[in-house]
């Protein structure tokens, strides 16, 4: 699914392009999109890509697909933490391309306020300025995991895994709650 800067919509399935009003979104999110069921029980149904179109999201798109996770990608002006906060309900899980926003201080800023302004929402980060993939909980105040960047499908649905399951620790470690 795309989230434009004019709310168009794009399913990966079947890369259709539906216009514009929230009320369509919603009822496209939340009629269609209730009752898809992802490939593999350990994947979240959705995950929101924080990038813009590039040979990244293309490769994350085509992961989505291969695994039966509905991908939402929200490009253009607007789209910082708090549409992220008004939003979140809509994602089980957020991918975060590091090198869209900028430089590391940028990144984690972002990533921190998201976690503030959302702290039941997972985040992956995916990283060409990493040494290695870390699916610990090591950046548990910026992020949940880390996926260096090229990424094989394998070590994306890794990523993706670790990610929900440090987030759990994250929840019970900080508001002593099972996610």
């Amino acid at each position: 699914m795309y989230l434009g800067a004019n709310d168009q919509i794009r399913t990966a399935q079947g890369s259709e392009l539906v216009s514009s009003a929230r009320d369509t979104l919603q009822s496209v999110l939340f009629d269609g999109l209730s009752q898809r069921e992802s490939t593999d029980a350990g994947l979240p149904d959705t995950v929101f890509l924080y990038t813009n179109v590039c040979a990244k999201s293309i490769r994350l798109w085509d992961w989505a697909a291969e695994q039966g996770v509905e991908l939402v990608l929200r490009s253009g002006n607007g789209m910082g933490k708090e549409w992220v906060a008004a939003n979140s309900c809509m994602f089980d899980c957020m991918i975060v391309d590091a090198e869209y926003l900028g430089d590391l201080e940028d990144t984690v800023d972002f990533c921190m306020s998201v976690r503030k302004a959302v702290p039941s929402l997972p985040i992956l980060l995916v990283s060409t300025e990493v040494a290695d993939s870390d699916l610990s909980s090591e950046r548990m105040m910026a992020c949940d995991a880390t996926v260096k960047w090229p990424a094989s499908s394998q070590a994306i649905t890794e990523g993706v895994r670790a990610a929900s399951e440090n987030h759990k620790r994250f929840l019970a470690a900080r508001y002593g709650v099972l996610g």
